[in-house]
């Protein structure tokens, strides 16, 4: 079994992708998942729906680059991430800027759902942003097919991005969630802040309690380029 590394340059290269992405984050159960591509009727559509928003995405930002892992003996794609290098960081007014005004426009407008995500959605970027000031390449989303974990995807896809870290003598950031902070440990990363978002409401419904039941934590974690001095 090989595999072989190459960076989506079609949006035909999405149609492969997406159906693994939507595998992989169910299996284990991720908890964002729902918020950041819900499901309004069927799974096909809503797949369609996600799919449709990120080519969008992709064609319309010059820092972000989606690389895919393909089976060379089937032809199938196993694995795949979204890559942002960037050659700036943040401020704090950026980051409360982008807290306040962030819009899920993938949920039904006034829905429990869409202020859910929102909330989300603003939590996780901000708390990236106050802490991300200066040139860094960020590993925004990454997925393996859960048939395929095990067999060296996640550093296949992790190397594209460190490599080029590595290069201009920068970090490399991700956001993880519980499952996936041991995954990213061993692929180098250190965690450097657990990001806790405020999802207090007023009057909050049964179903907002049993959100906030979930295991909503994530991870800012870190891996300092190679060619940097550590830190102290």
């Amino acid at each position: 079994m090989s595999f072989v590394l190459e960076e989506v340059t079609s949006a035909a290269d999405f149609d492969a992708i997406w159906p693994v992405h939507f595998q992989a984050f169910r299996n284990p159960y991720n908890a964002f998942s729902k918020f950041f591509n819900p499901v309004h009727t069927t799974l096909d559509s809503a797949i369609e729906t996600s799919k449709a928003r990120h080519v969008v995405m992709w064609k319309s930002s010059c820092t972000t680059h989606w690389i895919k892992v393909t089976d060379t003996g089937t032809g199938q794609v196993v694995g795949a991430a979204c890559w942002d290098i960037m050659e700036n960081g943040y401020s704090k007014d950026q980051a409360e800027t982008f807290r306040k005004n962030v819009k899920a426009t993938q949920h039904i407008e006034g829905s429990e759902e869409k202020k859910w995500a929102e909330k989300l959605i603003g939590g996780l970027r901000s708390a990236v942003m106050e802490r991300t000031n200066g040139p860094h390449v960020e590993l925004k989303q990454m997925v393996v097919h859960p048939e395929y974990r095990g067999k060296g995807i996640a550093r296949m896809l992790t190397g594209w991005g460190t490599n080029i870290a590595d290069e201009r003598s920068i970090p490399t950031i991700v956001v993880a969630v519980p499952y996936a902070r041991p995954v990213y440990e061993k692929l180098g990363f250190e965690c450097i802040h657990e990001i806790a978002i405020d999802f207090t409401a007023p009057n909050p419904s049964e179903k907002w309690k049993e959100w906030e039941a979930e295991d909503m934590r994530a991870f800012l974690m870190v891996r300092p380029s190679s060619e940097a001095p550590s830190r102290t």
